[in-house]
């Protein structure tokens, strides 16, 4: 496995987040203590486990993934540019999704 290291703030940035769900996940897990229904209890473990794999797969793509555009969303001054030709913001015929 490869790990690429350009775009080095969108990893590190995609790596933090990925910790944050990872730790909200650990918490939902063991921070329930006694005072919580059997209900809530099972609750949070579904929520827990949801958060760390979704925050495991944040992390691990964020550093595995060659083409970044096609994992995190790029802010919009930094979309890629179109082949010049024509410089309608939607492709012809279409008016985007409405």
């Amino acid at each position: 496995m490869q790990l690429y290291l350009d775009h080095l703030a969108t990893r590190v940035l995609g790596t933090v987040l990925g910790v944050g769900f990872v730790s909200i996940g650990l918490y939902a897990l063991f921070a329930g203590g006694d005072g919580i229904s059997e209900i809530e209890r099972e609750r949070a473990l579904a929520f827990g486990i949801t958060a760390i794999i979704g925050g495991l797969a944040a992390i691990f793509g964020s550093w595995a993934e060659k083409k970044l555009n096609e994992v995190w969303c790029a802010h919009p001054r930094r979309l890629p540019k179109g082949n010049g030709k024509d410089k309608k913001p939607f492709p012809p015929g279409g008016e985007g999704l409405g």
